[in-house]
């Protein structure tokens, strides 16, 4: 194809029409306006309230940062980013600001709303290994946590490396948070049944093997100190309670 055609020409006159289109229409979208172009940026901020939690919860930094904007313009970017801090500080499912009148003229008060509280489900904990001669050994532990509430830990295992027997069976636990954390009860309960080799069942006699053991462990945390940027100590005090039988309780 020769330049010199007219469909030629009108090929160059489209690829430098989309050129030109393209130019500007990217910088068009690339461009962040300031915050001045929004309309609630030239209103001061008169208070700086959380609802739907306690402010107590924050970290020291942050709680210190939520002071600093008093006084100062508002800025929607700034504000977005500091709900996105609260919110993974919180483990909240959202946090909204809103904007309320302020009993000066040209002020606002800036409510952050959090709402709801956000459902954790991992499998952390869980393990998984294999032994040519042992076979397979490991757990698998589901645990549903609702942040600074409550816990739930659900599992099956079987452990062939701890002790010369292998222990297969189920577990589960639970611990819920009261007075903000500061005393954290709990419970813990496993059933485990006991296979043992060919050669420990011959040098044993039948009574002196167990073969099914149940536990049952309550438990009590108390925060007697927790500073001002999230750190604690924490005191456990607890029973473990064992039942074992063997083959002729069977």
């Amino acid at each position: 194809m020769r330049r010199n055609t007219l469909f030629g020409r009108m090929v160059a006159a489209v690829f430098l029409a989309g050129f030109l289109f393209g130019l500007f229409s990217a910088r068009a979208f690339s461009w962040n306006p300031a915050d001045e172009t929004n309309v609630n940026s030239r209103y001061t901020v008169e208070s700086v309230e959380i609802t739907g939690a306690s402010e107590a919860r924050l970290s020291r930094g942050l709680r210190e940062e939520l002071r600093r904007y008093v006084g100062q313009r508002f800025s929607p970017e700034a504000f977005a980013k500091l709900s996105g801090r609260i919110r993974e500080e919180l483990k909240a499912r959202l946090v909204s600001p809103k904007l309320m009148k302020g009993t000066a003229p040209e002020s606002v008060r800036v409510v952050l709303d959090v709402m709801g509280r956000r459902v954790n489900v991992s499998t952390d904990n869980s393990r998984l290994a294999w032994h040519t001669r042992q076979g397979w050994t490991g757990g698998l532990q589901l645990t549903i946590e609702e942040r600074d509430r409550q816990r739930l830990n659900l599992g099956v295992f079987s452990d062939g490396d701890t002790l010369t027997e292998r222990l297969s069976g189920a577990k589960a636990g639970y611990s819920r948070s009261l007075f903000q954390g500061r005393i954290r009860p709990g419970f813990s309960v496993s059933t485990a049944h006991a296979q043992y080799d060919a050669r420990t069942l011959q040098a044993a006699g039948m009574n002196e093997l167990y073969r099914n053991v149940d536990s049952f462990q309550p438990t009590v945390t108390f925060v007697p100190w927790r500073g001002d940027d999230r750190e604690e100590l924490t005191v456990e005090v607890g029973i473990c309670l064992l039942y074992t039988s063997d083959a002729a309780d069977e």
